[in-house]
């Protein structure tokens, strides 16, 4: 047999690698190409990764595959992302599947309980300033919707009157 360029470069060429992408959560890096960490480790045609110790609030989750790191050669699925969906707050394990062109799909499996810490509300006042006369003449239609106001006296009078700063 006669080796050709092609034949050299097919066998020493090198693997395709298969990366899981996605929310921060389910990924620990948010849609981060080249995070090593979520590189899948092939078995056969079927590329798998594991994800544990994911603390995670009820909801969906969305994720995808990226061929060698690179978006546009072949992620799947081509435009659309896939999504997990978490039930129940709690900490899980996720097992991504991968089965090249055809199937990707994500395992989570409840491990622990996770409550996650209260978040603090901050709360605000909405009011505005009564600077035109027109405002000043609906002031009480204004209260109805703000919280505060208060008048502008000085830009107030200077409307009122017809005067400028520069007058």
């Amino acid at each position: 047999r006669t080796w050709t360029e092609n034949d050299v470069v097919a066998k020493w060429a090198t693997p395709p690698t298969y990366t899981i992408v996605g929310a921060t959560e389910i990924t620990g890096a948010n849609w981060d190409l080249a995070n090593e960490d979520n590189k899948m480790a092939k078995s056969g045609e079927v590329y798998t990764l594991t994800k544990t110790g994911l603390k995670l609030v009820a909801g969906d989750y969305e994720y995808k595959v990226v061929k060698n790191g690179a978006w546009g050669d072949g992620e799947y699925p081509n435009g659309t992302n896939e999504k997990v969906t978490i039930a129940e707050t709690a900490e899980y394990t996720i097992v991504y599947t991968y089965t090249v062109g055809t199937s990707l799909t994500a395992v989570a499996t409840k491990t622990g309980d996770y409550t996650p810490a209260p978040v603090e509300v901050k709360y605000y006042l909405v009011g505005t300033m009564i600077e035109i006369p027109r405002a000043a003449l609906t002031a009480d239609e204004i209260a109805k919707e703000a919280e505060f106001f208060c008048f502008g006296t000085n830009d107030l009078t200077q409307m009122t009157y017809g005067f400028s700063r520069d007058d």
